[in-house]
């Protein structure tokens, strides 16, 4: 049953960046409840669904939903010591979410994202990130 969990995941990205982000997000949130219904959840991919669909949101509009989303996937972020292994993929993170908190009413959440994210990008500055998202937005003008 994994595997349908990890098809449905795909098919959402692919149908977000075909710009159809309606259908994109039932897919998305489909393969979030499949990989949920597993007897063992893989942590990885909850954490990936649960990003996709922040920046999903987020290129909706659809900002308080973002906010919700990427901090679910900050905490298994923080747990499985993404700050340390990729500090300039989670500052990026980081930015991201805040960006999201700031346009729903989060103002202080964001403060305090930015100032993470800050601290991260001065502690490592010969590093680059490991993970870089591709954005709905960058793909889909409308």
């Amino acid at each position: 049953m994994d595997y349908v969990s990890a098809v449905t995941y795909n098919l959402g990205r692919v149908t977000g960046y075909s710009c159809d982000y309606a259908q994109a997000e039932s897919l998305l949130i489909e393969s979030l409840a499949l990989e949920q219904a597993l007897p063992k959840p893989s942590v990885g991919n909850l954490m990936k669904r649960w990003s996709e669909l922040g920046r999903l949101n987020f290129d909706q509009g659809k900002f308080k939903e973002s906010a919700a989303w990427l901090s679910q996937a900050m905490s298994e972020l923080e747990r499985l010591n993404v700050p340390a292994d990729d500090p300039i993929g989670f500052a990026r993170f980081l930015e991201d979410a805040a960006l999201a908190f700031e346009k729903s009413s989060g103002v202080s959440q964001a403060a305090t994202l930015r100032s993470r994210a800050d601290v991260l990008r001065i502690a490592n500055p010969q590093r680059s990130a490991n993970f870089l998202p591709t954005y709905y937005r960058d793909v889909c003008v409308k």
